[in-house]
């Protein structure tokens, strides 16, 4: 063996299961975990903001509603306006506030989704409102008309 030897077969202890490697035997949470756990968070956010706007009067007219590639969280009514509501949760703010996710690219999706809905069911675009609902552990705030 010299300087810059690669040996064929990967070095493995005797009796080992040729199969199990590294993170596997550890037994560590999975991306599949993680994954679900923000996945629960998410519907557990669109949950809380949904209470919110019954709370405050509103009716819950539909929910995660997809169009195009565009999805919206809540659509809600009350006198006749509509509004779609993002929701964002976070844990906590250690890696930011919720706020910060709704880029651009993710308001002109949930924008078309809310158009999409709203021509489905015939209505004009200008009855739309969007909300974005921040939520960081168990308080929300619901931004009304956060963006057009």
């Amino acid at each position: 063996m010299g300087v810059g030897h690669v040996p064929q077969e990967p070095i493995r202890t005797p009796g080992e299961n040729p199969l199990v490697q590294g993170r596997e035997r550890r037994g560590t949470a999975g991306p599949r975990d993680l994954a679900a756990a923000r996945r629960a968070r998410g519907v557990w956010g669109e949950n809380l903001a949904a209470a919110w706007y019954v709370r405050n009067g509103w009716r819950i007219v539909d929910r995660n509603v997809r169009h195009g590639r565009g999805e919206i969280d809540i659509i809600a009514e009350k006198n006749g306006t509509f509004a779609g509501c993002e929701g964002k949760a976070r844990r906590n703010g250690d890696f930011g506030a919720p706020g910060e996710a709704m880029s651009p690219h993710k308001r002109r999706t949930v924008r078309l989704a809310a158009f999409g809905w709203a021509r489905g069911n015939g209505l004009r675009a200008s009855r739309l409102r969007f909300d974005v609902a921040l939520i960081v552990g168990n308080r929300i705030e619901v931004v009304q008309g956060a963006f057009f």
